[in-house]
């Protein structure tokens, strides 16, 4: 009897190699995980490595292929289409992001949009006046303002304010400079 190890599979990753590892110990088979510190801390070098490799003894090769295509093969359905896939976390945040935005007024979205300009022109000044344009435009509209828009066109004036006062400075200056013909 040999106890000459080969390798069964490489894997992408330990955690797939130590699944594949807990079906062949389920089964009896006892098998040895390689590389998988390596792979794990290098995992850019993985596959230039080999991956994670997996290895039993030489006589119990076959025997624990059909155990791992067993264990890991796709179930079959008596459904012609089969059921339907359960949608992922990331697809379900994205679909509830989308609803959101879909049902979101005009108004909210202007009010969203002069909101990230106003906090966007605190590091590059000239968005500011993108801002303020974006909150005469909402005043503007025939709607009443909601309460939770008039605070946040309060929070946009304070945000505003050196954009606020270069208007003012420019409208005296103007001002003065016309009275003065």
């Amino acid at each position: 009897m040999s106890n000459e190890l080969v390798i069964l599979q490489s894997y992408l990753s330990g955690f797939e190699a130590n699944l594949a590892r807990s079906q062949l110990a389920f089964a009896g088979i006892e098998s040895v995980v390689l590389d998988e510190m390596v792979v794990g801390t290098l995992w850019h070098m993985g596959p230039a490595l080999g991956g994670v490799k997996l290895q039993v003894r030489q006589e119990d090769a076959e025997e624990a292929l059909a155990v791992l295509r067993e264990a890991f093969a796709p179930e079959e359905s008596d459904d012609a289409e089969g059921p339907a896939p359960l949608p992922t976390p990331a697809q379900q945040e994205e679909a509830t992001r989308e609803a959101a935005w879909e049902a979101e007024s005009p108004q909210t979205l202007l009010m969203d949009r002069a909101t990230r300009a106003a906090v966007y022109g605190l590091i590059f000044f000239p968005v500011q006046w993108w801002s303020l344009y974006l909150m005469g435009k909402r005043l503007a509209m025939s709607q009443k303002l909601s309460a939770q828009e008039r605070g946040r066109m309060i929070l946009l004036t304070i945000l505003n304010l050196p954009g606020l006062a270069t208007v003012v400075f420019l409208a005296c200056l103007l001002w003065g400079t016309l009275r003065g013909l």
